[in-house]
């Protein structure tokens, strides 16, 4: 990747070329989280002739007015989120097929904060192969400071995902809700913790999450994460990941 940034009192202009990327990597059969059926990257194809060879292009500009931060970007290139298309495999199985398109996207970013509240968006427009469609997510963070006179402080966070192509569209976020707490000690091993869960407004499916970390000295801290997923019916695209619950347990070294 180049990156040329030009640096003014007016804001920041960056310019990137991306001559080229790497295919998104997906879960296979024993790992989490896995779709049904199973992608394979293999047969991946790109409506580009240069294929992942092809030069992306992207401009952003960002600027802080007091408490506001915007930033506002467009990308033209191949789409680091391919299309799934359904297919059948050598064997007659079916399996999920990656296709890469070309894009053009734009997308303004927002920060804004006052006292202790913290209001968030991000919105983006697509255009490409599959026609045009807008996408955002938006929210807030409330902190309470020094709880019950402790050092510790707590997060409310609350977020709205919408994504105009709707319920048929196999996406995720079209029409969610999350509500959540962040839990920072503010002790010296820099214990946090973030609890939340994920709502399906269409009543597609829903997911919770915890996730806690903590330094037990300088070269070694200790993470943990849970996951678990409920409510989807058949037709829905998180009936792919009801039974990939998981609890995981991560103790890392540093040198």
């Amino acid at each position: 990747m180049l990156n040329l940034a030009v640096i003014r009192p007016w804001g920041t202009v960056d310019f990137f070329v991306l001559p080229g990327f790497r295919e998104r990597t997906f879960a296979g059969k024993s790992g989490r989280l896995r779709s049904e059926p199973r992608v394979e990257r293999s047969r991946a194809t790109y409506e580009s002739p240069a294929e992942n060879t092809h030069a992306d292009f992207a401009v952003r500009y960002a600027q802080v007015f007091n408490t506001l931060d915007i930033g506002v970007y467009h990308f033209w290139g191949t789409n680091r989120e391919p299309d799934l298309v359904p297919k059948l495999s050598a064997s007659a199985v079916p399996v999920l097929i990656p296709v890469y398109n070309l894009i053009h996207q734009t997308g303004l970013d927002l920060l804004y904060s006052a006292g202790n509240w913290l209001w968030k968006f991000e919105g983006l427009r697509r255009g490409g192969r599959n026609g045009e469609y807008f996408s955002a997510v938006g929210g807030f963070e409330y902190t309470y400071v020094g709880v019950l006179q402790t050092s510790m402080d707590i997060r409310v966070l609350a977020e709205y995902h919408r994504d105009e192509r709707g319920q048929n569209w196999p996406q995720a976020f079209n029409h969610d809700l999350f509500l959540g707490s962040r839990v920072s000690f503010n002790d010296e091993a820099g214990s946090q913790m973030l609890i939340g869960v994920v709502a399906d407004l269409y009543g597609a499916g829903n997911f919770g999450s915890i996730e806690f970390s903590r330094r037990l000295d300088s070269h070694w801290s200790l993470e943990g994460e849970a996951r678990a997923f409920w409510g989807s019916e058949l037709r829905d695209l998180g009936r792919f990941v009801e039974q990939d619950d998981y609890v995981q347990i991560a103790l890392r070294r540093f040198f």
